[in-house]
C-alpha cells in the first residue's frame, strides 16, 4: 500500500493534531470564520480534522454544545473590568467591545442569538450588566426590563448591521436595489424620497452593502447614548407606580 493509500485509509482515525476540546473549538472557529454557520456541520469539521464525527461528539458534545463553546471563546475580553462607580463608562466600553468583537468575526457573531448567550460567556455578560444596573440605581422592579432593553438593543443592532445580504448569491442585487431606491414614487414614499440622499446604503432596509464593509458607527453611538439617557431618566424618576 502506497503512502497516499495509507493516508486515505487512516483518515477518520488519526487527526493531524491531538484531539482535545481546545483543538476542536479552534478548528470549528476557523471553519465558521471562513464559511459561515450555514455551511458548518459536525461532518465538515470532522473531515477538516481528519476524524470520524463520533470522535467529536465524544470530546465536545453535539453541534449546539460546540457552537456554545466557540461563542465562549469569542466572548473572552468582551467584558471590561468592573466600574460600579462609573456605570456609564462601563456600559459604553462593554457595548463597543462587543461590537468590535462582532466585526472581527462576523460569521461567529451571527450565532449570538441562539447558542452563544446560553454558555458561560453569556452568563458572565448578563451578571456584569445587571451588577452595573444595580450600581446605577435602577429600581429592582425595573432591573429585568432595563437589562432586556439594553441587551436586546445592542445585540439586535449589531445583528442587523452584520446581517448577510442577498448580494452574495445574486451579483446584480446591489445595483438593482440602488436603482429601485433611486426611483421611488414621491407620492407614495414622500419621506424616503426626501431623505434618500442620506438614507441610501446607510440605513437598515435601505442598503446594499453589509455593515461589515460599511459600519454604522455614528448610529451605534447614538443608540448607546439614548440607552444610557433612558436608564438615567428612570433612575431619577424612580419606579413607576
Amino acid at each position: 500500500m502506497d503512502n497516499k493509500a495509507k493516508k486515505k485509509s487512516n483518515q477518520g482515525t488519526l487527526p493531524s493534531v491531538p484531539l482535545t476540546k481546545t483543538a476542536i473549538v479552534t478548528a470549528a472557529s476557523r471553519l465558521i470564520d471562513q464559511g459561515g454557520a450555514k455551511e458548518f456541520s459536525m461532518r465538515s469539521l470532522a473531515t477538516a480534522m481528519g476524524v470520524y464525527p463520533a470522535a467529536l461528539y465524544w470530546h465536545i458534545g453535539d453541534r449546539s454544545q460546540l457552537l456554545a463553546a466557540v461563542g465562549s471563546r469569542w466572548m473572552r475580553g468582551v467584558v471590561p473590568p468592573a466600574m460600579p462607580d462609573d456605570w456609564e463608562t462601563w456600559t459604553r466600553e462593554l457595548s463597543r467591545r462587543y461590537r468590535a468583537a462582532c466585526h472581527r468575526h462576523p460569521n461567529i457573531a451571527r450565532l449570538i442569538g441562539s447558542e452563544i448567550l446560553n454558555e458561560q460567556g453569556g452568563l458572565a455578560i448578563a451578571e456584569a450588566i445587571i451588577a452595573h444596573l444595580v450600581a446605577a440605581g435602577v429600581p429592582e422592579s425595573e432591573i429585568v426590563d432595563s437589562y432586556n432593553s439594553l441587551t436586546g438593543s445592542v445585540v439586535g443592532f449589531v445583528s442587523l448591521e452584520l446581517a448577510q445580504l442577498a448580494e452574495k448569491d445574486n451579483p446584480s442585487w446591489a445595483a438593482n436595489t440602488a436603482a429601485q431606491l433611486a426611483g421611488l414614487d414621491p407620492r407614495r414614499y414622500p419621506n424616503l424620497v426626501r431623505y434618500m440622499d442620506r438614507l441610501a446604503d446607510r440605513a437598515f432596509s435601505l442598503r446594499w452593502t453589509t455593515g461589515a464593509d460599511k459600519p454604522f458607527d455614528e448610529s451605534y453611538e447614538y443608540l448607546i447614548d439614548r440607552l444610557i439617557d433612558s436608564i438615567k431618566s428612570r433612575v431619577i424618576r424612580g419606579p413607576q407606580q
